[in-house]
């Protein structure tokens, strides 16, 4: 799945999503993005692959999952 792919979908989630309820479509996407960036770097734990992106814990504990996509993005497929 390409970036440009991915942020649209992402964009849809987040304008779907708004209320009390996320949609739950959102969560392949994601870990679809979390799949195919660990592939790349096999040799990560899940926990430093997520952690990796965010300056502490607790900014991941809270980040949307839009921004966690973005974040990952970032980090790993540049």
């Amino acid at each position: 799945m390409e970036a440009h792919e991915i942020n649209l979908l992402m964009q849809e989630f987040k304008v779907t999503g708004l209320g009390t309820h996320r949609n739950p479509d959102r969560i392949s996407v994601v870990m679809r993005v979390v799949e195919e960036l660990w592939k790349k770097h096999p040799d990560m734990r899940l926990g430093q692959l997520l952690g990796n992106s965010f300056s502490s814990e607790l900014k991941l504990y809270y980040a949307e999952d839009e921004v966690l996509v973005e974040k990952l993005m970032t980090m790993y497929d540049s």
